[in-house]
């Protein structure tokens, strides 16, 4: 709780360090933080963009290898791709000052992870997770998925080398011919898909950095007044595309079975969004995949309990919740054993779930 404090106040003497602001009072403070955070969005979304575009286009690759007659051709190609992202990711990496960003906006360290699951230059690697440690170590960042970030920083140093990606060897950078109709056709929705789901990511890992502090409910909502429109209009503008997409290529259940991870792609990028007859229908149409291990199923259950929220229905997984007198809670659920229903999707048990939930979002 202490250091959750202690960072708010940081952030707060950094905001109006940073932008100049001499009057005192809370109001102004308010302002400083929303502007802080949009100034830090808008200087590193393309960034932010590059990275999703690239985990798109690695997992549709990973979608269709075990549909390659030629392995080798297909696996050549598949490293060609990698080490041309990988120098891509490099090059941005030393151009972005990061312990200034942090400083100024903490959730940037989701922007790191992306960096640090991208890059292979084992030095920048080792810089980039401490940087985060103490971000993780304050419960702002997640443990688990902190830990994960470390252990294979510290496997690259032991092995000594960097996983070969940025290393001058020549693999074809044409997709072998079986593939080149289909990758015309999907490899730029991936990397539309990517970097829709890249800013979306960053901009709301800025903003939970800011509400999982402990604040003043004034605060909280003259902070949120000022970043919503930005949300907004971005979850706005990605569901309208993820719709003309899916429509170009003739409909979900299409892209379902040709490219499938672009199918979950767009459904968590519309999950987000404001369209409800959009998620209604999609949810209809995923729903028996889910149920049959055909899509994934936590996506689904979030897609669920989403709508049911929205439309004043209890939930079914116990994926969201609601605020009950300053204390997060979950919402409303449908009778029966929630654990088991969230067990069929490797959902963990509410308990601990409502326990991360307060880590993460703090006080409502």
């Amino acid at each position: 709780m202490l250091m959750r404090v202690i960072k708010i106040q940081m952030i707060l003497a950094t905001s109006i360090a940073v932008l100049g602001t001499t009057t005192p009072g809370m109001a102004q403070d308010k302002e400083c933080l929303s502007c802080l955070v949009k100034a830090s969005y808008h200087a590193h979304a393309d960034a932010a963009g590059v990275l999703g575009a690239q985990e798109a286009s690695r997992k549709l690759l990973l979608d269709w290898q075990d549909q390659a007659t030629d392995k080798i051709a297909f696996a050549n190609w598949q490293k060609s791709l990698v080490r041309a992202n990988t120098r891509r990711a490099e090059t941005l990496a030393h151009d972005i000052d990061f312990p200034a960003l942090l400083q100024r906006t903490p959730g940037a360290a989701g922007l790191i992870a992306l960096f640090l699951r991208k890059i292979h230059d084992v030095a920048l690697k080792r810089k980039l997770v401490d940087l985060i440690k103490p971000i993780a170590e304050s419960g702002s960042f997640p443990r688990e998925y902190f830990s994960s970030l470390e252990v294979g920083v510290t496997n690259a140093e032991a092995s000594n080398k960097d996983d070969g990606g940025s290393k001058a060897i020549s693999f074809s950078k044409n997709p072998p011919a079986e593939m080149v109709e289909r990758y015309a056709v999907y490899a730029s929705i991936a990397e539309e898909l990517g970097d829709m789901r890249g800013r979306e990511q960053y901009i709301r890992w800025l903003l939970i950095a800011v509400i999982s502090q402990d604040m003043e409910t004034a605060m909280r909502e003259k902070f949120l007044e000022g970043i919503d429109p930005v949300v907004n209009a971005l979850d706005d503008h990605n569901t309208a595309r993820v719709l003309a997409v899916f429509e170009q290529v003739g409909g979900f259940s299409h892209i379902h079975e040709n490219a499938p991870s672009l199918a979950e792609l767009g459904i968590a990028i519309v999950h987000h969004g404001n369209d409800n007859e959009a998620r209604r229908s999609l949810l209809s149409q995923i729903e028996p995949l889910a149920l049959t291990g055909k899509f994934d199923g936590q996506r689904y259950a979030l897609m669920f309990d989403r709508l049911a929220e929205i439309e004043g229905r209890p939930q079914r997984y116990g994926t969201q919740d609601m605020c009950n007198n300053g204390v997060r809670e979950i919402y409303t659920l449908e009778p029966g054993d929630v654990d088991k229903r969230r067990a069929r999707f490797e959902l963990k048990p509410i308990d601990i779930h409502l326990e991360e939930l307060r880590d993460m979002y703090g006080s409502c």
